[in-house]
């Protein structure tokens, strides 16, 4: 699961902020090795966090336009209860969270496709492609043209 996790985020971007989780999701991942039995028992207590669960729903659902609602339902919890608990966990709210991986998928796809931006904004379900732009420049403090331009490594 770890490894998967650490791969899923290489093919997201190689922002700062990305390759310094990717590091310490590496660290978790060789500890595992050593301390089997706890990481499998942090595992088990894993399996029913429901913010774990909500992440996966949303990684799995970046080509939607998910609600906090949706999200809620899918886990079973209220909007405000879900949202405080997501925050306490995360430091960040749900919606900003979904949003900032779909951007870090957008980055992905700037970096391997040939996809116009608008077939981007589209496919991560932004009807607008310019608000899909402005989003992005606003989180990546560059725009999509540009990040596609920049020399990476």
């Amino acid at each position: 699961m770890l490894f998967e996790e650490i791969y899923q985020n290489l093919e997201m971007g190689f922002s700062l902020e990305n390759l310094e989780y990717i590091n310490l999701t590496l660290w978790h991942f060789l500890a595992s090795f050593k301390f089997v039995k706890h990481f499998r028992l942090l595992r088990k207590i894993q399996f029913n966090d429901p913010v774990e669960n909500s992440i996966k729903y949303m990684k799995n659902n970046l080509k939607l336009n998910l609600t906090l609602e949706m999200m809620c339902e899918q886990i079973g919890l209220s909007p405000s209860h879900f949202s405080t608990l997501f925050k306490k966990t995360t430091g960040r709210s749900p919606v900003d969270y979904f949003i900032s991986l779909k951007i870090q998928y957008a980055c992905h796809l700037l970096d391997t496709t040939k996809m116009r931006i608008k077939e981007i904004s589209n496919y991560l379900a932004y009807e607008d492609p310019y608000y899909f732009s402005r989003l992005f420049s606003k989180i990546m403090m560059v725009s999509p043209t540009a990040y596609r331009k920049l020399e990476k490594g």
